[in-house]
């Protein structure tokens, strides 16, 4: 059973706190927090092994509560990273073992490109990490060596090579003619006679 005491502070011994006990309070309620959500996915692996249809409660952190019922997902992890859904998603497809590792150290070695496309290593806080690291470095079940992200990351950088530049002018109708000139946008300026020449070296007239 969970505890009933609750904690005797109240909000003015919040206040007279100093910052270090506020972050011990603050370590002790997330172990707290995960000790809940460990006991609901209890509850909730008793009620389904007694028959009861629980499909209604799936929804929000709820959605987790049976792959922690199951040992598919660490319950440390829902707290820390709650409403990074890709995120989550990943690590639930990883080793329970591997999962407690990133609960307990917080980050992960995630490759980048540097200067000639050399490797380089930086170790990243996991609440940090973009959609894009995620799926760099997990994957497969499993957390992906440092080669195997740099492999990845050449062929994502050799496709973006390949791409259609973008395009880096607006198309205007603005255009006036003032003298010789071609004048486009009110701002720049051609030669007709350039212009033409150019039109017909190019087969365009």
């Amino acid at each position: 059973m969970l505890p009933t005491k609750t904690n005797s502070f109240d909000i003015v011994a919040v206040k007279s706190m100093t910052i270090q006990d506020l972050k011990a309070e603050l370590a002790k309620t997330q172990t707290v927090t995960a000790e809940c959500i460990m006991y609901i996915a209890a509850i909730w692996r008793e009620l389904e092994e007694r028959g009861e249809d629980l499909s209604e409660l799936r929804h929000g952190m709820m959605t987790y509560i049976p792959l922690i019922a199951t040992n598919q997902l660490d319950a440390r992890l829902v707290v820390n990273y709650a409403g990074q859904k890709t995120l989550l998603s990943s690590m639930a497809k990883l080793p329970l073992k591997e999962q407690q590792k990133l609960a307990e150290k917080g980050t992960l070695d995630v490759v980048i490109l540097g200067d000639d496309n050399k490797q380089v290593i930086k170790e990243v806080k996991i609440s940090d990490l973009t959609a894009a690291q995620v799926y760099q470095t997990m994957g497969d079940g499993k957390i992906k060596t440092p080669e195997q992200q740099y492999q990845i990351l050449l062929v994502r950088n050799k496709v973006r090579s390949k791409s259609k530049p973008k395009k880096t002018y607006r198309l205007t109708q603005n255009l006036k003619i003032d003298g010789k000139n071609l004048v486009i946008a009110g701002k720049h300026a051609v030669s007709i006679e350039l212009l033409k020449k150019y039109l017909e070296d190019n087969n365009e007239l």
